[in-house]
């Protein structure tokens, strides 16, 4: 480990969300022992112990009585859908079905090369889908997505993807899993965090292009997804019929 004026503790943490970003460690395994990351980074148990407790507060980590220390998953956040901002005026989630548009390498626009960090000559992989509830169209989203947390991406994996049994059939559910939690199965890739941009607009012609009613009043949440560490891997725009709709923060 490089020695630098950050006390060790803070070094050991980033080491280990290095690991985590790196796949060595996938999301909900068990973390190595605490006497064993102490002999790995050349620290003190202590130290150890320091810099995982600030992994488990940030809520990258979670501790499980009697069985160790694990990484947290997607899902193990809460919810099926953590991140979702959209419910229904009734207080439930809102579930929408997607029909991907199409799946390509791209050079991405300024703004979402710049929150994927990437040099101007980089492609990134560009995702469109369309969201219906209950046959009733609702919504597009468009995806860029860091090439070198997506290497393995294709459109084929996008149309494979299906809801676990694990989380119930209920009403009204989605047939296939979230987003996020797809991410996280199929590329090792967990988002950790969100940070949102929400307004209000009427459709301009590029909505109208991807099915919207011309004038028609729209949510746009623009949206930088985070894995380990808070390193930028997903850019979105998601532009959504407010009808009967809530905005949730929290």
């Amino acid at each position: 480990m490089t020695i630098t004026r950050r006390p060790l503790y803070q070094q050991a943490a980033e080491e280990i969300l290095l690991l985590l970003r790196s796949g060595e460690w996938k999301s909900g395994e068990a973390v190595p022992s605490e006497a064993r990351l102490a002999k790995r980074f050349g620290v003190s148990i202590a130290t150890i112990r320091k810099a995982v407790d600030g992994l488990v507060e940030r809520g990258y980590l979670e501790r499980r009585q009697g069985a160790g220390t694990f990484i947290k998953t997607y899902e193990g956040h809460g919810y099926w859908n953590r991140f979702q901002r959209f419910q229904l005026i009734s207080g439930e989630i809102a579930h929408w079905e997607d029909t991907l548009l199409s799946c390509t390498k791209a050079l991405p626009p300024e703004a979402a090369r710049k929150a994927l960090g990437l040099e101007p000559d980089v492609k990134a992989w560009h995702v469109l889908r369309t969201m219906r509830a209950n046959g009733t169209w609702t919504g597009a989203d468009e995806l860029w997505l860091h090439p070198e947390h997506f290497k393995r991406l294709r459109a084929a994996d996008f149309e494979r993807r299906s809801r676990p049994e694990k989380r119930g059939g209920a009403a009204g559910a989605p047939s296939r899993t979230s987003l996020y939690a797809f991410f996280e199965e199929t590329y090792g890739v967990t988002i950790s965090d969100v940070r949102d941009r929400i307004r209000i607009q009427t459709a301009d012609a590029e909505d109208v292009a991807l099915g919207f009613p011309p004038e028609k009043a729209l949510l746009l949440l623009y949206r930088i997804g985070f894995t380990f560490g808070r390193v930028p891997v997903e850019y979105r725009i998601e532009r959504v019929v407010p009808d009967g709709l809530q905005i949730v923060l929290d």
